[in-house]
């Protein structure tokens, strides 16, 4: 194919069963990390073919109707709005709600209706532990800089066998000392149930997994060089209204409801992919952005197989849970309080721990709308059992917090269902204890002219920003590739990395040592501070 293949489009694409198209590169999903990417090529003119299994794009930026307003399914807040470095992007997401005014506003953790049994837990208790994570945290990023530093210096291969859970950073930090005799005359069941419930607010919540399986040196820190801060998206468009905008501009390279079944990358020049229906796209690259719960599921065949290593490294990473149920009632029975936070044990099964409020004038006043946040077993357990039941345990909840007689009936009940969805098999990638860099360079290295890209491939994995740097990125490599030498897409670019698949001993040590750099540098900015000060 030569240079005016690139520049040029291919011709219309209808869409015929068994149709064969030819194209510069196919990129395969259009979440955010496919959708990002193929703005990259559009605007650098490269001809391109987007395919997508559902009939619109967004991925897990996907929303619902219900009882009158759209709430979103998956993604819901931008994180971290703001870049703390001076000089730095913001979030690319940010940038989005402000070219598109995408309606929402920030969270305030902490504007809670806490209680426990039916009683309220005492301010300062929960204030005090709500500092105490928050100062433990903190002691965990610093503690993860040392370990990368430790394995540094003492040349460790590979790095992480000196990693740690978050929960024993935690733990090592002394983030429980004194819940037992009962600090302030409190009963020490009552410390540990705010202790418990707070740990599950700050981690379980974050990461969608139980703090004992979520590694410390790449947890932290969280978020990276983005604000501790979130922004809760209401807008009615929905929150992946950026991306829907953003296809306007080459909606005619874009094939809805097209089911990839194969992906052949055995050729030196060229990559095919297969729809369900028996559309064939020859294309000179590819880019792959299946969810790593679909590829650990198996779902899509490639050729050539995958290797033990990357397969490894594809069933090595977690794809972790998160699930919502949004209610709505009768009346509004509850206060002005933005968070309906419960203590007690947070992961048995049924718990509720922590509901928002959409009732109030900077989400959706009127609306009489709670939406409990659930994550891990707790979420795949609700995805999977009647949504009765889950509807009766939400409510035992909120009897015991606001009385029997003051709950008012439930009109309308939805719960999201990512575990069990055969375009996702999960919400979103998370790095365990044990998983190692090299493992996620198996995953993530390309075969042949076939890429890899997504948010679990993303150095923000989890994060749909990170989908989007990673598509952006991967999108620029393909670029180079075709025109061999680097992109000049007018698109912002991060920071540029080598590539950290097939790099030798020196290269691997240099690229831990920019991951290790960046990691200290946030933690030398937190002084170390005692929980008890």
């Amino acid at each position: 194919m030569n240079l005016l293949s690139y520049i040029c489009a291919v011709g219309t694409l209808g869409v015929v069963a068994s149709e064969e198209h030819s194209t510069a590169v196919t990129i395969i999903g259009a979440g955010a990390s496919g959708v990002s990417a193929a703005k990259v090529l559009h605007d650098a003119g490269v001809d391109f073919i987007m395919v997508e299994a559902k009939d619109t794009v967004g991925g897990r930026f996907q929303d619902s109707q219900f009882a009158g307003y759209t709430v979103e399914d998956g993604a819901n807040w931008i994180h971290g709005p703001l870049n703390t470095i001076e000089g730095e992007d913001d979030n690319p997401l940010w940038e989005y709600r402000l070219e598109y005014d995408i309606a929402g506003n920030y969270t305030t953790y902490n504007n809670w209706k806490f209680t426990r049994d039916g009683q309220d837990v005492p301010q300062a208790m929960a204030e005090k532990w709500w500092n105490r994570i928050d100062t433990s945290i903190k002691h965990c990023n610093v503690r993860s800089a040392e370990l990368w530093e430790q394995a540094l210096d003492e040349d460790l291969d590979p790095p992480e066998s000196i990693d740690i859970s978050v929960a024993q950073c935690l733990r090592d930090f002394g983030y429980y000392n004194g819940t037992i005799d009962g600090e302030n005359g409190t009963s020490s069941g009552l410390e540990e149930d705010v202790a418990e419930v707070v740990e599950w607010a700050k981690v379980d919540f974050e990461y969608a997994e139980l703090p004992e399986d979520i590694s410390a040196m790449w947890a932290f820190p969280l978020n990276g060089d983005f604000e501790y801060n979130d922004y809760f998206v209401v807008d009615q468009r929905g929150y992946g209204v950026w991306m829907d905008e953003i296809v306007k501009a080459f909606s005619d390279r874009v094939k809805l409801s097209e089911t990839v079944t194969s992906i052949d990358a055995s050729e030196e020049d060229r990559v095919t992919v297969t729809t369900k229906d028996g559309t064939i796209i020859v294309s000179d690259y590819a880019l792959c952005t299946l969810p790593l719960g679909v590829l650990q599921k198996r779902v899509v065949q490639f050729t050539p197989t995958f290797s033990e290593e990357r397969l490894d490294g594809i069933d090595g990473m977690l794809m972790g849970s998160y699930a919502k149920l949004y209610l709505q009632f009768e009346t509004r029975f509850w206060g002005d309080e933005e968070i309906v936070f419960t203590a007690g044990d947070p992961r048995t099964p049924n718990a509720f721990p922590w509901a928002i409020n959409f009732d109030l004038p900077k989400y959706l006043p009127g609306s009489k709308i709670l939406s409990f946040h659930v994550a891990d077993a707790n979420a795949r357990l609700i995805e999977s059992q009647p949504i009765q039941l889950s509807v009766d345990a939400a409510l035992l909840v909120l009897r015991e917090a606001y009385g029997q007689d003051t709950v008012s009936a439930v009109i309308n009940s939805y719960v999201t269902n990512w575990s069990n969805d055969p375009l996702y098999y999960g919400s979103y990638s998370d790095w365990p204890l044990g998983y190692t860099e090299e493992q996620h360079d198996h995953m993530v290295e390309p075969i042949g002219r076939l890429h890899f890209g997504g948010e679990h491939t993303a150095e923000a994995y989890g994060y749909g920003h990170g989908g989007i740097d990673d598509g952006r990125e991967k999108a620029r490599v393909i670029l180079e590739l075709i025109f061999k030498s680097p992109s000049k897409s007018p698109s912002k670019s991060p920071t540029h990395r080598p590539t950290k698949s097939r790099r030798g001993k020196s290269q691997w040590n240099m690229s831990l040592k920019y991951k290790a750099w960046k990691k200290y540098k946030a933690g030398k900015a937190l002084k170390r501070t005692s929980l008890f000060e």
